[in-house]
């Protein structure tokens, strides 16, 4: 997304300059090119990574409307956000459509309003601040898709400028009649409120709404500090986008000193140590699920599903128990002799 708002950049400039070949020009071909030889380790290992081909945009089958709701959603959260999810009540859903209604009309005429009283050279740039990622996205029909908040932050900050603008123009203006500044006023306190109360309900919750996968985190600490002597085990592997080993540190931090971790690195099977009361599998790869069913003395018991897939998965957390009765020693010996190099307690 980094590439799309340096295009957007260049259009601008481009645009600015006539299209000709000029010194702005020249200096900002540098600047880009500088810029992609600076990440240039970093991109090369992201080329060569296999992983990130698997990811996707999601997609909502129910088609426009659900589509509109999307959008109306993020522009709405520019201003405010109340970690409102699809699954809250509609006595409050409702009421906070009708807010991001009204804030996407303010969006838009606050657009208007730019390209009609800036200079070509200002609102130009802001238009292309804000349009260049989700143009970007309409030839893959990806505007129908769930696009993680992060990549559309210049397109937030362009908003921010635009209807910043707005309200500044309109308070300021001497032309203006003294209760078009007033409700003006209103309007800009009103978003200011707003968006300290978001703050303040951020900076106490334990979790939010993009980061829906925290939600299964609390729950499976709560059962895994439950238990009398537990050992949970994660995998080690799973770098930048199979969130494996991101899982299981985040989930460290939620759980009791009693608590022991072990790590395993596919495709090794892990060799379940003597002494615990309880053995718990955190977001494992349907690879490893498949290997400890198949080639190890343990099966699995599904503990904690989630709404959506994690790993593969709507279970999160699964329990391992013995396929049969015997002592820990024997079943210590039917395990795979490939005990993994990471056992190891995050703190």
């Amino acid at each position: 997304m980094s590439g799309l708002v340096a295009i957007g950049h260049g259009i601008y400039l481009l645009a600015t300059e006539d299209f000709r070949w000029s010194k702005k020009v020249k200096a900002y071909l540098l600047a880009l090119l500088a810029g992609w030889l600076t990440f240039l380790p970093w991109l090369s290992v992201f080329l060569i990574d296999k992983p990130h081909k698997k990811v996707g945009l999601s997609f909502f089958p129910e088609g426009l409307l659900s589509s509109v709701k999307h959008w109306v959603g993020i522009l709405s959260r520019i201003f405010f956000d109340f970690n409102v999810t699809t699954a809250a009540s509609p006595q409050f859903l409702i009421p906070l459509k009708i807010l991001g209604l009204l804030l996407l009309l303010l969006t838009g005429y606050s657009i208007y309003f730019l390209y009609r009283h800036a200079a070509q050279r200002v609102w130009l740039f802001i238009l292309v601040l804000i349009l260049v990622i989700p143009v970007a996205l309409i030839p893959k029909g990806s505007l129908s898709a769930t696009i993680p908040p992060r990549y559309l932050l210049p397109s937030y900050l362009g908003i921010q400028i635009s209807v910043s603008y707005l309200i500044t123009i309109q308070i300021t203006s001497s032309s203006a009649n003294l209760k078009k500044q007033k409700l003006w006023q209103i309007v800009a306190i009103a978003l200011v409120l707003l968006g300290i109360a978001s703050c303040g309900m951020n900076s106490s919750a334990k979790t939010w709404w993009n980061k829906q996968s925290s939600f299964c985190y609390f729950q499976a600490a709560r059962v895994i500090n439950q238990a009398y002597n537990p050992l949970a085990i994660g995998e080690a592997n799973g770098r930048r986008v199979d969130s494996a080993l991101g899982n299981i540190v985040s989930l460290s931090y939620l759980l009791d000193p009693k608590v022991k971790l072990l790590l395993v690195v596919e495709p090794n099977v892990p060799q379940i140590p003597d002494g615990f009361s309880d053995v718990f599998l955190v977001t494992p790869s349907q690879g490893l699920r498949y290997k400890i069913e198949r080639t190890s003395p343990w099966q699995l018991e599904p503990v904690i599903k989630y709404n959506k897939p994690i790993r593969g998965s709507t279970i999160c957390l699964w329990k391992l128990i013995p396929k049969v009765s015997l002592p820990p020693t024997q079943l210590r010996q039917l395990s795979l002799q490939s005990p993994t190099k990471f056992n190891v307690k995050l703190m």
